[in-house]
């Protein structure tokens, strides 16, 4: 077997020579080195969401990790949250599908050079994006190891390992083939029915979503919080409606899990809401119990993920130049009204030195001033 180059890969911090010590550490016992080594993968091989020359060999050593008899329970677990993400990186990146050329080495080894040198300019050199684009071509063809390195592991006696195992095999299932994808979406549909509580019959249903399997069947299940997983895979108007309805009484969608499924990578009631946001085909009149639940509900941290994008998805024709207040349209709907009614009745958003708050009401035309802000209602309403 070829060793690995780790002197000519790169992550987020430069050249790769300390990633393999990092990835030995995971097949020890020690486990503040365990946590340093996932820390590295996260924080540096995977950083942001990106994938680095250095992630699709990453990859591969730690899904041959994760399949070793003697790893550890916390630090496979670890593992296999993290091909997880990869898997959705490659998924979510927009590289195409189309051949990415080999790299010519005399770039490539100008680049290292100029690069070890801290020459800030390297970076601008097209063989780097030629580089990266290749990356995440390399990083969907590991799907396959990925999915074999998973699926013996969803019947561990963990919990957690069984939990990650079923979110790395959905997202490794959703690079397969059509053909490759059919047996192991069949495979996670019947695990569903053989979920132990409520929080693994959840990720098991997001795992069939993930690798393009049909979420439907459960939109009937008598608990809502496997409903609301199975609308987030079911785009049709019956999922639409199930998300609305979970979405009146966003508190209770926060606190349906003693263990949040690892595909909900944030508060349950936010996942709900930027699907619905999304889905165009479903309108603002429709979709209000839902928006002005959220907003009742939310909270001067969560701006960015609730209010704003409600604002957005509330006033879609307004145009907005970044650094100017954009003019507030001209006429409102009854439904536009009630989301700024809404709105002014919440007392989270209203700090003076909420900044993102202002920006959210900048970008549709809203007064900063809550009085100002029910003032331009009343006329809007006539």
């Amino acid at each position: 077997m070829t060793a690995t180059p780790w002197d000519r890969l790169f992550h987020a911090y430069g050249p790769a020579t300390d990633t393999p010590d990092h990835l030995a550490a995971l097949r020890g016992s020690d486990d503040d080195e365990i946590d340093e080594a996932l820390d590295h993968l996260d924080g540096a091989v995977l950083h942001q969401g990106t994938i680095w020359t250095a992630t699709p060999a990453a990859v591969a050593e730690v899904a041959a990790a994760v399949a070793e008899p003697a790893a550890q329970a916390p630090a496979r677990a670890g593992m296999l949250q993290w091909l997880a993400w990869a898997m959705d990186a490659a998924r979510q990146s927009d590289v195409g599908a189309e051949p990415v050329p080999e790299p010519n080495e005399a770039e490539v080894d100008a680049f290292l050079r100029a690069s070890a040198a801290e020459d800030e300019e390297a970076w601008s050199s097209p063989v780097v994006d030629l580089l990266m684009r290749r990356a995440v071509v390399d990083v969907r063809a590991l799907a396959p190891r990925v999915a074999a390195a998973a699926s013996p592991l969803l019947d561990h006696p963990a919990p957690d390992v069984r939990r990650e195992a079923v979110a790395a095999l959905g997202a490794a299932t959703a690079l397969l083939g059509e053909e490759a994808q059919a047996p192991v979406v069949s495979a996670l549909s019947d695990l569903v029915t053989a979920a132990a509580d409520r929080d693994e019959k959840a990720a098991r249903v997001l795992a069939v979503r993930d690798g393009g399997g049909d979420t439907s069947p459960w939109l009937s299940d008598p608990d809502p919080a496997v409903r609301a997983c199975a609308a987030l895979g079911e785009r049709g108007p019956a999922g639409s409606a199930e998300l609305i309805a979970a979405l009146r009484d966003p508190a209770a969608c926060d606190a349906w899990f003693t263990e949040r499924p690892p595909q909900l990578g944030r508060h349950v009631r936010l996942v709900l809401l930027g699907e619905l946001l999304e889905r165009a085909d479903v309108g603002l009149d429709e979709m209000l119990p839902a928006l002005t639940a959220m907003i009742a509900a939310g909270g001067a941290f969560t701006v960015d993920s609730d209010v704003a994008p409600i604002l957005r998805r509330t006033f879609p024709e307004v145009v907005f130049t970044p650094g100017v207040r954009a003019d507030p349209a001209p006429a409102w709907s009854a439904a536009q009204c009630a989301v700024v009614a809404a709105l002014v009745a919440s007392d989270a958003t209203w700090g003076p030195t909420n900044g993102n708050a202002k920006l959210a009401r900048m970008q549709v035309g809203l007064p900063d001033d809550r009085d100002a802000t029910a003032a331009l209602l009343a006329e809007r309403r006539g």
